[in-house]
């Protein structure tokens, strides 16, 4: 009160001191047991509280306008200049993974998130390594692979620009890969975009702000055209985005994409840039039926699985890279071929031989290939493009003339014109 009247500015100052923060979405966040939580009803909490039965809407925003005068500290990471952050806040501290170091929470970090695990080093996880072995069998690499997978996933950073795709039937343990991940990482930590929703939606990018991953299970084979918008959100790039009725804004989205699928999608997309994203891990091994099981074990291990996790994560972000095993590279290349309309067609076309002996005009097979892809429901290519990922797969173009006219020819391949082509 100043001389009987509220004073605004007054009130705006004990708003702001000590917890109050702004997002780099432009929302308030107030500091709460070690991070930030984004609370976009702070201000009129605070204001309420500040004033009881005195408060009013009207002077709620001027207390609003004088926060524009305060020292408002803005949190969380606009950007990650090494493309990853070197410490995961825990329930009980912060815990530098390269020092293997636990220290104290710290306010100055300016964190917006913490996962639901207290540190223990000596915790283990015999459960979860148990699990393991059935569902991925006793292939070491593996499961070397799978815990470089899960520390990477628990990490604040995508700086390898991947995109996790689990696949196989149903009943193998993808789904309980999936929700144990999600406790690891508590469910205000990861957002639950579709992979046809991210790229279909214009909004939907948002929702990756503030977020460790983005998990989705149960992946569409429904055609996916044009996804480029998945490769700025793993690209390390600003993107500028808004949420639904609201205000633009521009972040660096860090978010690790996590699908789970029991076949493969189909995509336009065949650039050596989308492929290079992708991580696939195939869960073969049928496991639903084969005995009593309570995922509740495997969730009271979460200390026990961070400390393999970050293992693994160390292991990784020493090498530089993931390193695949055989079988995780070929589940990968089993993907991009069923996902790529040009291989499918190659593969598929009854219509189409290839060979040495084997020769067409360019027209003719572009003609096939643009008829298959008509009927098939796929977006044909180019000429000039087609062109590039036949001679990809070995097949040539050379030039003729005959009777006094250029023929222009691909050897390798054959094609057999029909009526509508």
């Amino acid at each position: 009160m100043t001389e009987g009247k509220l004073d605004a500015t007054l009130i705006a100052e004990w708003v702001a001191a000590p917890d109050l923060a702004v997002g780099h979405d432009g929302d308030y966040y107030e500091y709460r047991d070690g991070i930030y939580v984004r609370d976009p009803h702070v201000v009129t909490r605070l204001t309420a509280q500040a004033l009881g039965r005195a408060y009013t809407p009207g002077v709620q925003r001027q207390v609003e306008a004088h926060l524009h005068n305060q020292d408002v500290p803005r949190v969380g990471v606009r950007s990650l200049p090494s493309g990853y952050l070197d410490y995961i806040v825990l329930e009980n501290g912060v815990y530098w993974w390269r020092e293997r170091e636990l220290r104290p929470h710290q306010r100055s970090l300016g964190a917006i998130t913490k996962l639901p695990i207290r540190f223990d080093a000596v915790a283990a996880s015999p459960a979860f390594d148990r699990w393991l072995l059935q569902v991925l069998g006793d292939d070491a690499e593996m499961h070397r692979h799978i815990w470089e997978v899960l520390g990477y996933l628990l990490m604040t950073g995508n700086p390898l620009q991947k995109i996790v795709l689990l696949i196989g039937e149903g009943g193998n343990g993808k789904g309980t890969f999936l929700r144990v991940l999600g406790r690891l990482l508590g469910e205000e930590n990861f957002s639950s975009v579709s992979l046809h929703t991210l790229v279909e939606d214009r909004f939907a990018a948002a929702s990756l702000h503030g977020m460790i991953a983005n998990i989705s299970g149960d992946l569409s084979s429904r055609f996916l055209n044009e996804p480029e918008i998945l490769k700025q959100v793993t690209g390390g790039d600003a993107i500028q985005t808004a949420r639904k009725y609201g205000q633009m804004f521009k972040f660096v989205p860090y978010a690790v994409p996590v699908f789970a699928a029991n076949e493969p999608f189909r995509t336009s997309d065949s650039s050596y840039g989308w492929r290079r994203r992708w991580e696939v891990i195939e869960f073969s091994r049928h496991v639903l039926g084969s005995g009593e099981f309570n995922e509740q074990h495997l969730f009271d291990e979460a200390s026990g699985i961070f400390n393999r996790a970050m293992e693994g994560l160390r292991r990784l972000m020493d090498r530089g890279r993931f390193d695949p095993p055989t079988a995780a590279q070929e589940a990968t290349t089993r993907l991009h071929d069923a996902a790529d309309p040009f291989m499918l067609w190659i593969a598929e076309d009854e219509n189409v031989f290839r060979g040495p002996d084997h020769s067409a005009e360019r027209d003719d097979v572009f003609k096939r290939y643009r008829q298959w892809c008509r009927d098939s429901g796929y977006q044909p290519v180019a000429k000039h493009v087609l062109g590039r990922r036949l001679n990809q797969i070995g097949i040539t173009s050379t030039q003729t003339r005959a009777g006094g006219r250029a023929r222009r020819l691909y050897v390798g391949i054959g094609v057999n014109l029909l009526p509508d082509d």
